[in-house]
């Protein structure tokens, strides 16, 4: 393997550190190769983008290099960016957040669903 950064580094380090090793042969292939294995995105199981993200699971920076499959999930872009949104809120032990985003969906899908619904029977009633 390759140079680690330790976590004392800045980000801009880390950046720089992760872009030579998303540069490297034994990346490219490893993201190929869960592309074609895993075809959707693992969120929201549409195809993957084209500049789909490898997610890594393991945020330790020491362990950047380690392509473990079960490590990696495969996200389209904004799929990628609400991971990490969200996550942000779980390492706070917030651990209800994505209860309460469920029961955002639900309820947005229930008033928008009932409100077809009453459409739809209103206009078949208007035509009996």
């Amino acid at each position: 393997m390759g140079k680690t950064i330790r976590n004392t580094k800045t980000r801009t380090d880390e950046s720089k550190y992760k872009s030579k090793v998303r540069a490297r042969v034994a990346w490219k292939r490893f993201r190929e190769r869960l592309k074609k294995e895993r075809k959707v995105c693992e969120l929201t199981l549409k195809p993957l983008s084209r500049n789909f993200e490898c997610h890594h699971k393991d945020l330790d920076i020491e362990h950047y290099e380690m392509l473990v499959d079960d490590h990696f999930c495969v996200l389209n872009n904004t799929a990628h960016e609400t991971i990490h949104y969200l996550y942000r809120y779980v390492c706070d032990g917030d651990f209800s957040i994505l209860d309460r985003l469920s029961e955002i969906l639900h309820s947005m899908y229930e008033i928008n669903h009932a409100e077809k619904t009453e459409k739809t029977e209103k206009t078949e009633n208007s035509g009996q």
